[in-house]
């Protein structure tokens, strides 16, 4: 379970981080 939800953290951090720098990359 804890894992899981830190595999799910990672995910999302990386995912903010694209976008984060798509955004600040326009």
């Amino acid at each position: 379970e804890w894992i899981r939800v830190g595999n799910d953290y990672v995910l999302v951090s990386i995912l903010s981080g694209i976008i984060f720098g798509a955004i600040a990359a326009h």
